[in-house]
């Protein structure tokens, strides 16, 4: 099978992960973990990677990385090639220690980037080290919960981002380990997850977290298709998410439209959960010849229903609330 092609230019951030083949442990030690971060290091200062987050656990590891020359692939390669033959020659063994080339999942909207930061802070507290992921010295969160940390870690978007938002003159690091303590909303970090597992991505849907409802939903609109069998669109949160914000709108609106909240929960659960007619038909007890004719609804009513548009905004103003 051809290999999905990474999109790799100078300048994009990603997502990047990778986990033990059989999931064994690939950090056995502290000294494997300073190998590893060791690796990345050097080709930080080679100019190959910036490193913005990173959280390395006992069988695997999680980085928001750009690359500012466009040579993402080679040189993480190189990183994962470098300490796999560390880890081996220290152990005597030879074969494979990951499961083959790295994860990558394109990263695009600063919402959406702002939050991976949090799911890889929180790695951490649900692999059960700890509650306060910024006490892991292996994580990024150590770091920005100090006024310095490891020179190779580019601190300027996280500790930027931080000063616009809450309009501070100076990044505080009280203000991040708040907030990495608080953790992140099961829905995000559900979504997240989701899109790790999943293969397909249409470039540029992340800017969607980043703009108003009203214009999410005129970009559904335009790609009401979308919802009858086509590519997902970029997960914004959890099934259960939208089906309990779906039955709070059902239940307020008109009594007697018998479409209403299958028509939402098969258009929305497409295109901002990423759930397929498969997972959306056994949810719904219904069959997928059935979740088609909803999602056609959708679509339909999308376009042409004024009050089912206010519905959809409502919605998809709720779930990006989780996001802030």
């Amino acid at each position: 099978m051809a290999r999905t092609p990474r999109y790799d230019a100078p300048g994009l951030w990603h997502h990047v992960y990778n986990r033990g083949i059989a999931r064994r442990p690939i950090f056995e030690t502290v000294r494997d973990k300073r190998a590893f971060l060791a690796a990345l290091a050097w080709q930080v200062r080679r100019g190959t990677l910036e490193v913005h987050a990173f959280s390395i656990l006992a069988t695997h590891y999680h980085l928001l990385i750009r690359s500012p020359d466009g040579s993402l692939s080679a040189a993480m390669q190189w990183v994962q090639t470098s300490y796999s033959r560390y880890f081996n020659r220290r152990r005597k063994r030879d074969g494979a220690l990951v499961r083959g080339r790295f994860g990558s999942k394109l990263v695009e909207g600063g919402t959406y980037r702002r939050n991976l930061v949090r799911y890889i802070d929180n790695n951490v507290v649900v692999a059960g080290i700890g509650d306060d992921p910024c006490n892991y010295p292996f994580g990024s969160a150590w770091h920005y919960a100090r006024s310095r940390g490891a020179p190779w870690l580019e601190r300027s978007w996280v500790e930027s981002d931080q000063m616009r938002r809450d309009e501070l003159e100076a990044f505080s690091p009280k203000r991040y380990r708040e907030r990495a303590c608080a953790g992140i909303p099961d829905s995000v970090r559900e979504s997240i997850e989701r899109r790790v597992r999943g293969r397909r991505h249409e470039r540029g849907t992340e800017e969607s977290l980043d703009r108003p409802a009203g214009r999410v939903v005129e970009r559904l609109r335009r790609s009401a298709n979308i919802a009858d069998g086509g590519t997902a669109w970029l997960p914004l949160t959890s099934l259960p998410a939208l089906v309990a914000e779906v039955d709070r709108v059902s239940a307020s609106a008109a009594s007697g439209d018998e479409l209403l909240r299958g028509s939402l929960l098969v258009g929305l659960g497409r295109q901002l959960v990423g759930a397929t007619q498969l997972e959306l038909a056994t949810r719904l007890d219904i069959s997928i010849s059935t979740c088609r004719r909803l999602a056609s609804v959708f679509g339909e009513r999308l376009t042409t229903d004024l009050a089912y548009s206010a519905l959809v905004e409502s919605v998809v103003r709720t779930l990006q609330a989780d996001w802030e």
